[in-house]
């Protein structure tokens, strides 16, 4: 069972470069974090300047995230619309 999760790791990992892939595994609206919690297990290690990097994927949204301790985190969704393809 761990092989397979091994091999979908590494299938991910290769794709997540240039195709949405990662997207895919989100909800519809999602937080900034959970998005990068995403890539960065995907590709095993820690993201420097991860908004800036997937700035022009993600449209932020006029909600926040609810039923948290502190300061509601602002939600995302894909830019279906963006100009550049992965």
């Amino acid at each position: 069972e761990n092989h397979i999760f091994g091999m979908l790791r590494v299938t991910i990992k290769g794709k997540i470069e240039y195709t949405d892939i990662a997207f895919n595994l989100l909800p519809e609206k999602f937080t900034l974090s959970e998005c990068k919690a995403v890539y960065e297990l995907i590709l095993g290690k820690t993201l420097l300047n991860f908004k800036r990097g997937v700035a022009e994927y993600i449209e932020p949204l006029n909600e926040y995230q609810e039923g948290k301790q502190f300061r509601p985190a602002q939600l995302f969704k894909v830019n279906k619309d963006r100009k550049s393809k992965f």
